[in-house]
């Protein structure tokens, strides 16, 4: 996994603040960080940069998954959100919610 230095940090440029959701529950863990940029073309680069970085992960049909984890990258407009979790089937329904909402 990894983008060289240059791609992340243009990347990187137009980061405009984030913050991060924690869930546990008996069936695993679930966290979201939604970042926020200057402009739709900042998160775009990010977005794009991110998923490249994931490259070498098992993907399927928007997910990925590594060591038990599975994630996926959702943006629009300003915005982008990361989700991970230890339970597939939870980052699923988010999935879907926040699909309608970005």
């Amino acid at each position: 996994n990894g983008i060289d230095s240059s791609t992340a940090t243009r990347a990187t440029e137009g980061w405009g603040g984030s913050w991060y959701d924690i869930y546990e529950s008996d069936a695993g863990a679930l966290s979201l960080m939604t970042t926020r940029w200057d402009s739709d073309t900042d998160a775009s680069e990010f977005q794009e940069a991110l998923l490249n970085s994931f490259s070498s992960d098992a993907e399927n049909g928007g997910t990925w998954t590594e060591d038990g984890r599975t994630f996926s990258v959702v943006g629009g407009g300003d915005t982008v959100v990361v989700i991970t979790s230890t339970d597939a089937d939870a980052l699923a329904r988010v999935l879907a919610v926040i699909e309608q909402s970005v």
